[in-house]
């Protein structure tokens, strides 16, 4: 007799009743809705523990800090919720060594290819005159825990986003494609709350979000995503003192002039680079680039459910 199985019967094999409701494409929605609100008060734990280091020469660079460090509430709760939720564990493969891409030759190129965007478009705003800068300054020991925290806050993202969601979309509809699509809009609506956000700016979000995604897929490596993350935002925040999202920073190596800063092609004062035609144009440069990438390439990423 052979007892081999049929492929082909596999889909026919009734789910569990719980598969069924995780499968359901809403429930990854209420599910980050639920750990966005956990986290928050984990987070808020966190970053009260900041209040002991405050005085009143550094209130606001402290209070910019730990703002930017109860961002860890929410990376916690999601790993804990995917390690307790059993049929989600395969995920959190996504964020060891054991996945080939996840090496720090690629997180160092992915630090570098987001700081080197950022700064491509800062520098167009600058040369269009749209911000004039001054230098700030800082302690070391200050960049230094900016960059830990910001680290956390491109974490929690890219875990939100590239890893779970992505991959929670790519199960129920077997398409890597749709995943990401899915993933990087909900990682644009996650801004739509933030000051002078408007249409552009969620579309250049979005577009960033495909660029995150594709950098995790192409080159099997969510360390690159979220070092790339970082990236742009450590230095649009910290170096060069920029709205981030429409979130100034009150702390930075650089100031700039808001009282001079002027809207165009390539600078919005509400909200920053990223609510700009010229960004927009570059993330789409480059989100074409890696798809043909993407589609060229013979090698696929992990997927985690196999």
């Amino acid at each position: 007799m052979d007892n081999t199985v049929n492929p082909a019967n596999l889909e026919k094999v009734k789910k569990p009743i719980w598969q069924k409701i995780l499968d359901f494409p809403l429930v990854p929605i209420v599910e980050i809705i639920l750990l966005l609100v956990l986290g928050k008060y984990v987070g808020t734990f966190i970053a009260n523990l900041f209040r002991f280091f405050a005085n009143e020469q550094n209130i606001d660079s402290v209070r910019f800090l730990a703002g930017q460090f109860a961002t860890a509430g929410v990376v916690i709760v999601q790993i804990l919720y995917m390690w307790l939720v059993k049929p989600h564990r395969p995920m959190l493969k996504t964020l060891g060594r054991k996945i080939p891409g996840n090496n720090m030759k690629l997180a160092i190129i992915g630090l570098l290819d987001g700081l080197l965007m950022n700064v491509s478009a800062i520098m167009v705003a600058l040369v269009n005159k749209n911000v004039s800068f001054h230098i700030g300054g800082g302690s070391i020991i200050m960049f230094i825990l900016f960059f830990i925290a910001i680290f956390f806050q491109a974490s929690n993202e890219e875990i939100l986003c590239r890893c779970f969601l992505y991959h929670r979309f790519n199960k129920i509809f077997k398409r890597p494609a749709v995943a990401m699509f899915i993933a990087s809009t909900l990682f644009g609506f996650l801004h739509l709350l933030n000051p002078g956000v408007s249409p552009l700016a969620i579309i250049n979000v979005i577009l960033a979000g495909l660029w995150l995604g594709l950098l995790m897929y192409c080159f099997d490596s969510i360390w690159m995503a979220i070092a790339a993350h970082l990236g742009w935002n450590y230095s649009q925040s910290i170096i060069f003192g920029l709205p981030n999202s429409g979130n100034a920073s009150a702390f930075s190596l650089f100031k700039y002039d808001m009282a001079s800063a002027t809207n165009s092609f390539a600078y919005n004062v509400d909200f920053g680079v990223e609510g700009t035609v010229f960004v927009c144009i570059m993330l789409l440069v480059i989100d074409c680039g890696l798809i043909v990438y993407a589609i060229t390439k013979k090698k696929q990423p992990t997927d985690v459910y196999l």
